[in-house]
């Protein structure tokens, strides 16, 4: 179990074998017995108690931005009338200053929705 446990497997398969360690181990023992940190032993002990014995742990949840969001992005990016191309700078774009909350007022955007669009692939 060791071995398995100290190949390359994921988090989530190392939680899986971890909650195979008896009961009575305390999470400092089952740390130095199978070479993780404390916080995973702890953190698989619950686990244990909460799903049982070999349960696999559920992925996170994660906030994931509209479309909506990102065809506002989109648009804002490539439409003339509120951005254009600045000479002599790389991947930099101009914004003409309230011209869009004018337009949708009620509207929020936000930098990071824009940086997160374009590491999504969807600019």
């Amino acid at each position: 179990m060791k071995v398995k446990l100290n190949s390359n497997l994921s988090k989530r398969e190392k939680i899986q074998v971890l909650t195979i360690a008896p009961q009575s181990w305390s999470s400092k023992r089952v740390s130095t017995e199978f070479d993780v940190t404390e916080y995973m032993a702890r953190k698989t002990r619950d686990f244990r108690l909460r799903k049982g014995i070999l349960a696999i742990p559920g992925s996170r949840i994660v906030n994931k931005i509209s479309q909506k969001v990102m065809g506002t992005a989109k648009f804002l990016y490539e439409d003339d009338e509120y951005s254009m191309m600045m000479p002599g700078a790389k991947n930099r774009v101009s914004v003409k200053k309230n011209e869009y909350k004018q337009k949708y007022p009620e509207k929020k955007f936000v930098f990071r929705h824009f940086v997160a669009c374009v590491q999504n692939g969807a600019l």
